[in-house]
């Protein structure tokens, strides 16, 4: 029963994947193809599509089913590449945080620097303490199982993997922290705009986040030897589901001044424009130089627009952002 868990908490994660694929591929369309080249576009990219295509293999290793002697080399080897693979994972997750929050706080270089900072020393510190430690045999290794690849953890190994896993946890909690200090400053200032929706929807996509990995490390050392780190392949999905979720409502807004959120609710906001009216004029201190933009093409942002739009392109445009 224990080792089910497992599986049925793995099902319920690649259900909430490809799911959610499949509700927001439409909103994918209409936001990023065609766009121009970014690093935020590209990042969206590599998260959403390598999140599922990689995510295979571990639907494989969970619900397998054959009796073919061969099958704990295979196992072992697909265990292996969902460990890197969940490392793989995080590390684009955190730069989309990263990424996320500098523009939020208008491209703060000490923002920039504590986030690297906490992110490097969590890889670090997660590294030694995975790869330094003993591999111990699995008494599971030498039987066959008929479904899936379960594996268990004594509680030595059990302790590394949350020690390794709080890493992530503490650095969650830093980009947790500031954006709810940008809602809370934001809250007081201004109803609405694309800075409020990212503070906002940020925070709350965050709190899962959070939520999930702080789940994943008590499993890891509380839980029994088969459903120790039983979690880690739902925070993954997780993590990547939400940050696609978080750059998809980012990006329709611009588009388009309409918010849809994750709980299906709608809000309307007036446009906002990257191209400033001629006969308008503002402090310097309101605008921020963009660098996310691709090759020497440069944007220029207000302090509450994320989305970039070539400054060099002045066509006319439709209500929905699209050259005419």
């Amino acid at each position: 029963m224990a080792r089910n868990i497992n599986a049925y908490l793995s099902l319920a994660a690649f259900t909430i994947l490809f799911y959610d694929y499949c509700l927001t591929v439409d909103q994918e369309v209409l936001a990023y193809w065609g766009a121009a080249r970014t690093w935020a576009r590209s990042l969206f990219y590599v998260n959403r599509y390598v999140s599922i295509g990689a995510s295979l293999p571990v639907v494989v290793e969970y619900f397998w089913t054959t009796e073919n002697p061969k099958k704990t080399a295979i196992c072992y080897a697909l265990q292996i590449y969902h460990q890197y693979f969940a490392i793989v994972a995080q590390i684009f997750v955190a730069a989309m945080l990263i990424m996320r929050t500098y523009a939020l706080y208008d491209r703060s270089r000490r923002i920039l620097v504590v986030c690297l900072a906490v992110a490097a020393s969590a890889a670090i510190i997660g590294a030694y303490i995975i790869f330094s430690g003993k591999k111990k045999p699995d008494d599971l290794h030498n039987i066959i199982i008929r479904v899936g690849c379960p594996s268990g953890l004594d509680a030595e190994q059990g302790r590394r993997i949350g020690y390794a896993w709080t890493g992530m946890l503490a650095f969650d909690l830093v980009i947790f922290g500031f954006t709810l200090a940008k809602a809370l400053a934001v809250s007081r200032q201004q109803r609405g705009g694309l800075l409020a929706l990212l503070a906002r929807d940020g925070s709350l996509y965050f709190l899962v986040i959070v939520a999930s990995n702080s789940g994943n490390i008590i499993s890891c050392m509380y839980a029994g030897p088969y459903t120790r780190g039983v979690v880690t392949t739902f925070t993954n999905i997780i993590s990547s589901v939400m940050i696609s979720r978080l750059m998809l409502n980012l990006r329709l807004h611009k588009l388009d001044g309409t918010v849809h959120t994750a709980d299906s609710t709608t809000l309307h906001d007036m446009p906002i424009t990257t191209v400033a009216d001629p006969y308008y004029t503002q402090n310097t201190n309101d605008f921020v130089r963009s660098d996310w933009a691709s090759g020497e093409n440069e944007g220029v942002m207000y302090s509450n627009d994320i989305s970039l739009v070539d400054l060099r392109d002045t066509r006319p445009r439709s209500p929905l952002g699209r050259a005419i």
